[in-house]
């Protein structure tokens, strides 16, 4: 290979630039303006070498999930449920002999029980009590609380801890992990944590961005340490954090925990753990005391010698996070530091002096291999090539638990790229024009920008906020048993070609696809484009859809495909936005009763319309008299005490005169009926609902008013129909 020689002036000027290009990138890293790509690179690696990561097998967790929600309401109620249930989850997970059992659940107040005195225990705390003392290895959780304010918003005066508390589980700690702002706590209450054999909080704090990647094993409250859930099970009384405190890093019982400068531990997670649904346990508990161990569905032998740590993940119960790797459950990642510390698995970061001497070096190693390469497709392909190496070298490193900068250097080098290309074009004749025209297909003018300058300027995808949306249901009715008949890429194509159609109509309307839940579509309106006819725009779509459909079968008819019906419902209410993805891609979903109750209205249409569109009362507030809607029935769903009022949109206002005037006498008849059947005049209702003849549910209503007739529902009816199923 042929080096080209350049004139001394020019490597002078090119060196230069590579020199001031550097010292840019640099400041850039060291002033944090590029710690949120950083962080998205370190995710990226993360779901790579940790997605499939098993656990240790010392480490189990015992569920509340959505399931033994469900299982357990009839047995225990809603949740929360009576401790006492607790005293019986211990009492079994003890058979197993476990080396320690940990409550990711806070049982800072007395549980309020019929009977029982202010500040006295019930008997289901007296329940939990017992048995927490009963076992030297139940450990209980606190949490403190940061910049509490008034009424006013002035920050409280903080609240000192209980002495007997202090001098049971404080420790002294380093300066490292004092945290000042908290002003507040919530520890066990007094016999809980007297009965206790450990204590540990539970705050976690997400970074910038939301997602939880690091955490603190100790943490004080004016001045008093304590260790964190993760730890405590780990250490003894005696352990002390300060003297422990060696360079970075916090040696534990012969282990070397490296520690960041903030007093943070990087935690190291893993993809799958081993879990217990509490419902299974205590499915298991029942057959036990029965006498049929045969029917145990877990048996105590699962958690011998095991870290048993027990906590939430119904998404109802509000304590998801969003890691490296996905949305979890809270209890894991602090399952995930207990992990680490049983088997040393450790990341340990580069220092920051090494990044900046990388990027030094890079740059010049960029620079050199652009001024030096003998032809144009070395000066694209060389930078590249570097860039890739040391990318793969980075990642692989990750796979041995080394976590090195990513950003900062790779920066260094496209930066060096852009700028040395920018300067030999200027300083060139036709060949370096030529050049730059060349290097322009490889890579666009805004990735400098877009690296460097400007990355602040990003709009950051809201995470975790309350907003008021409009929430679309769309299912194809018998789907199941259309695609048993035909072939898989049949089912593809059919598929598609519903599927294509419609979201184009949801993308028209400005509403957010969320996802494809098999023939199933789910989309909403308000976020994270807020709006205010959200509702207005949800149920145009909803119409535009049925109306597409004719056009839709007539493809599926020539194509050979059996022509499909959908339902359609929609709910609007507040709900909570979470973001899946990264920031440079707003990818929402929405989770709540509003969007179950959605979900319902869609299934609902199958009973009152066979096919078609249903709202609730809560979207057609929000119609601004647009459409024209016809009220269908007020149910309760099986397992909510809530009202729901349902709706059925006939028209919009600017539709075919006759189709308009249509809707309108139907929408005066319905609503009369309405009144009379709600007034228990059955047999009014009964006629006045025979005289619609183009609306699919007055049926079903006049065979309700005939039955009731007959049976007249009790004295305390509120108008309310109670649906059989969800």
């Amino acid at each position: 290979m042929k080096i080209n020689p350049l004139p001394p002036k020019k490597l002078v000027r090119s060196l230069a630039i590579t020199l001031a290009v550097a010292i840019v990138v640099n400041l850039l890293f060291v002033s944090g303006i590029l710690n949120r790509l950083e962080r998205i690179s370190f995710d990226q690696r993360a779901k790579i070498f940790r997605s499939d990561k098993p656990a240790p097998e010392d480490i189990v967790v015992v569920m509340i999930d959505q399931s033994s929600l469900s299982l357990m309401n009839d047995s225990f109620g809603r949740f929360p449920w009576p401790r006492a249930i607790y005293g019986d989850l211990l009492d079994f997970l003890a058979l197993g002999n476990p080396r320690a059992i940990i409550f990711d659940i806070l049982f800072v107040e007395n549980q309020k029980e019929a009977g029982v005195k202010r500040g006295r225990l019930g008997p289901n705390d007296k329940r939990l009590v017992s048995a927490s003392k009963k076992y030297p290895f139940v450990y209980h959780s606190m949490e403190m609380l940061e910049d509490t304010v008034d009424s006013d918003g002035i920050a409280l005066d903080a609240k000192p801890l209980p002495n007997k508390f202090i001098q049971r589980f404080g420790l002294e700690v380093p300066p490292a992990f004092i945290f000042d702002a908290y002003n507040r706590y919530g520890t066990p209450f007094n016999k809980l944590y007297q009965a206790s054999t450990g204590i540990g909080f539970v705050g976690l704090r997400p970074d910038e961005d939301g997602v939880y990647r690091r955490t603190r094993l100790f943490d004080s409250y004016q001045g008093i340490g304590f260790p964190a859930l993760s730890v405590t099970s780990v250490i003894d009384r005696e352990f002390n954090v300060a003297s422990a405190w060696q360079d970075s890093a916090l040696v534990i019982g012969g282990l070397r925990v490296p520690i960041q400068a903030d007093g943070n531990y990087l935690i190291n997670m893993y993809g799958q753990f081993s879990e217990f649904s509490i419902g299974g346990i205590f499915a298991s508990i029942a057959a036990l005391n029965q006498g049929r161990p045969e029917k145990m569905l877990i048996q105590p032998d699962e958690f011998k010698d095991k870290i048993v740590f027990i906590g939430t993940s119904a998404a109802g119960l509000q304590d998801i996070k969003q890691t490296s790797l996905d949305l979890v459950p809270g209890v894991l990642v602090h399952a995930a530091v207990t992990g680490n510390l049983l088997t040393q698995d450790f990341l340990k970061t580069s220092s920051l002096g090494m990044t900046v001497l990388l990027v030094f070096f890079f740059s010049f190693l960029t620079a050199l291999a652009i001024l030096y390469a003998p032809a144009f497709i070395y000066q694209i392909g060389l930078p590249i090539l570097i860039v890739v190496i040391y990318g793969g070298f980075v990642f692989w490193q990750f796979g041995q638990n080394n976590v090195l900068d990513l950003v900062a250097p790779v920066s260094g080098i496209l930066s060096t790229w852009l700028s040395m290309a920018l300067f030999l074009t200027f300083t060139e004749g036709k060949d370096k024009r030529k050049a730059r025209r060349m290097f322009a297909q490889y890579v666009s003018p805004e990735v400098l920008a877009e690296v460097v300058d400007k990355y602040d300027d990003q709009v950051s995808a809201d995470v975790g906020r309350r907003e008021r949306v409009s929430i679309l249901f769309s299912d194809i009715r018998s789907f199941t048993n259309i695609a048993e008949n035909l072939e898989p890429e049949a089912v593809v194509e059919m598929l598609n070609t519903h599927l294509g159609a419609m979201v184009e109509i949801i993308i028209n309307k400005r509403g957010t696809l969320d996802k494809f839940i098999g023939d199933a579509i789910m989309a909403f309106w308000g976020a994270p484009l807020r709006m205010e006819d959200h509702a207005l725009r949800a149920v145009e779509a909803g119409l535009l859809m049925l109306r597409a459909l004719p056009a839709v079968n007539e493809k599926m008819r020539a194509k050979g495909f059996p022509e499909i019906k959908i339902g359609i419902g929609i709910n609007t209410g507040e709900v909570v936005l979470g973001n899946i993805g990264s920031e440079q891609k707003l990818d929402y979903t929405v989770i709540g009763d509003r969007v179950n109750a959605a979900s319902r209205l869609e299934s609902l249409t199958k009973k009152y319309l066979g096919s078609g569109l249903l709202i609730s009362g809560t979207t057609y507030e929000g119609l601004q008299n647009e459409i024209l809607c016809a009220r269908v029935d007020m149910v309760r769903v099986k397992g909510k005490n809530e009202t729901l009022s349902i709706y059925a949109p006939l028209a919009m206002k600017n539709d075919d005169p006759e189709v308009v005037n249509s809707a309108k006498n139907n929408i005066k008849l319905v609503n009369e009926a309405f009144n009379q059947y709600q007034a228990r005049k059955w047999k009014l209702a009964h006629d006045l609902y025979g005289q619609i003849l183009d609306l699919p549910w007055t049926a079903l209503m006049q065979a309700r008013c005939l039955e009731y007739q007959k049976k007249s529902p009790s004295k305390q009816w509120d108008g309310v129909f109670s649906l059989e199923q969800k």
